[in-house]
């Protein structure tokens, strides 16, 4: 991602052993990110 000043933005997940995996939902009108794990 890149925000309007220039600025990236990286999120990042470590190895996933016996944890769950996050995934991200953005709403893009309000900047708010919604998470969930699977």
């Amino acid at each position: 991602m890149k925000t309007a000043e220039g600025l990236y933005i990286n999120l990042h997940e470590a190895a996933l052993v016996d944890y769950s995996c996050m995934h991200l939902n953005l709403d893009d009108k309000n900047f708010v990110f919604e998470s969930w794990l699977t």
